[in-house]
């Protein structure tokens, strides 16, 4: 096993974090934040990352570092942040988009969250959950899981949750393998030029910290 560490993320890991971000479900990004180009999706999370309020910031995720490097990423959301990033998501899109093209992004962000839902009262949510390709299969992703399960359970929750998307297997037979249960599915279907929202499983798992 590497020696890895686990650590809050910080502003200057952007370039390294941001496409771990955007790895972790790269079909939806690019289906809600890109107009006119592949890289639109990830310019709009690298400067995301550098704000306090919005959920791909810096301040809502952990590290997995090894060697002084970002090799995984992931974060953990609640219920009382829901408006918060709401409104941090729009701000931002306006400024990003202009007033031409943020309506459309809004649409199709609407539209995500009919598949892959914010967080519900008394629910951790785990998201954003990405190795990079050169390190999977050793492991660090369950190493990543189980530690962002413990930011759940130090939070006071008794269940924590994420979503996966039903076409990748390998992340569902690791959750199912930790004690992960599908809970629900939502069918996906839109799509865009640049990306597409697949169907997503909803799984949560029982912390026993009720």
């Amino acid at each position: 096993m590497l020696d890895i560490q686990f650590r809050p993320a910080t502003p200057e890991d952007v370039s390294e974090a941001v496409p771990l971000i955007h790895s972790s479900g790269p079909a939806a990004f690019n289906y809600v934040f890109c107009c006119r180009s592949n890289d639109e999706a990830r310019h709009f999370l690298r400067e995301a990352f550098s704000l306090r309020s919005s959920e791909w910031s810096y301040i809502n995720h952990c590290v997995v570092e090894y060697q002084g490097r970002c090799i995984g990423i992931g974060a953990v959301k609640e219920a009382g942040q829901n408006r918060r990033f709401m409104f941090a998501a729009l701000r931002r899109i306006f400024a990003f988009y202009g007033l031409a093209r943020a309506p459309g992004v809004i649409l199709r962000g609407l539209r995500t969250e009919r598949v892959i839902a914010p967080p519900v009262p008394g629910v951790g949510l785990i998201y954003d959950v990405a190795i990079a390709p050169e390190y999977r299969g050793r492991g660090i992703g369950r190493l990543l899981v189980e530690h962002l399960l413990k930011k759940v359970t130090s939070s006071g929750y008794g269940v924590a949750a994420l979503d996966v998307a039903d076409t990748n297997h390998g992340a569902r037979e690791l959750y199912e393998s930790i004690g992960f249960r599908v809970s629900r599915s939502r069918k996906g279907g839109p799509r865009s030029a640049y990306g597409e929202l697949v169907s997503h499983h909803y799984m949560e798992i029982s912390l026993g910290n009720e």
